[in-house]
């Protein structure tokens, strides 16, 4: 694995421990919790990128970064599309009021389900290439 590319699984994995945390404590704002749920899978994403050496711009759109960047090495990401499409929207809907007042915990953690569907898809094919 490239150096680089663990760094992007590092940082990804911040964010993945603050959403644990935050849902074990069971009062965890359910929009950080999406928020940073988001953020993890963007950052697995962008670590897949980096390792197979591919340049992508900087952005939060999960659906840009498979079907523009990723697609076009690796088609089987199709799989993880659904949930890159439902959580796209945490990354800007999150961090402003009023977007996400019909957040609640159930949704915090189906977003978290999504992420490791997420995390695990892209660390298989990290390891396996």
């Amino acid at each position: 694995m490239r150096p680089e590319t663990n760094l992007w699984i590092e940082k990804a994995f911040q964010d993945f421990k603050t959403v644990e945390i935050l849902l074990q404590s069971n009062d965890g704002p359910p929009g950080i919790i999406c928020f940073h749920c988001q953020q993890a899978a963007e950052k697995f994403l962008k670590a897949f990128l980096v390792e197979k050496n591919v340049e992508f711009p900087r952005s939060h759109d999960l659906l840009l970064l498979i079907e523009k960047y990723i697609f076009p090495v690796d088609e089987t990401f199709q799989e993880i599309i659904p949930a890159a499409a439902e959580l796209t929207g945490f990354a800007t809907s999150t961090r402003y009021p009023d977007i996400d007042d019909d957040l609640d915990v159930q949704i915090a953690r189906e977003a978290c389900t999504m992420m490791i569907e997420i995390k695990s898809f892209v660390l298989e094919k990290i390891n396996i290439d």
